[in-house]
């Protein structure tokens, strides 16, 4: 099925939904999708990523590299400092979550990976809220 992406807060956020089998090449599409957003029609304060309907996962270190270059280019065009959210309970998702966080890290973004949902959806919204005084509108 792969990945749903949804533009939230008057396009100031978006949330992806991974649901069944996720493939590198859709994840590099829908980040590369996002991060073109960000920079041809308005930059997102927030990025929130759920894998919780994940029931497999065909991604590799270098896919994790090409979305994150996606990422890394879209920072370089705006100045809006993105927070990111990864929910990610499964083991496997959660250790790519955290390499894609490291491969980000230049990006200058506030990123972090959770194991557990509501508590990664009450850091997206407190984050947001304090940085860009913005209600992250994931539920």
């Amino acid at each position: 099925m792969g990945l749903e992406i949804e533009y939230l807060n008057d396009n100031h956020g978006v949330m992806a939904i991974a649901s069944g089998e996720l493939t590198g090449a859709e994840l590099i599409e829908a980040v590369r999708q996002a991060n073109e957003f960000a920079i041809k029609t308005q930059p997102l304060c927030y990025s929130f990523f759920d894998c919780e309907r994940l029931t497999a996962i065909s991604i590799t270190i270098g896919d994790l590299a090409k979305a994150a270059l996606c990422a890394i280019e879209a920072a370089k065009h705006t100045e809006t400092e993105r927070i990111v959210a990864i929910y990610a309970s499964d083991e496997y998702a959660y250790r790519l979550a955290v390499i894609y966080m490291m491969f980000i890290e230049e990006t200058g973004w506030e990123v972090w990976v959770f194991r557990d949902r509501k508590e990664a959806v009450a850091w997206l919204r407190g984050r947001a809220a304090l940085k860009h005084g913005i209600m992250a509108e994931v539920v």
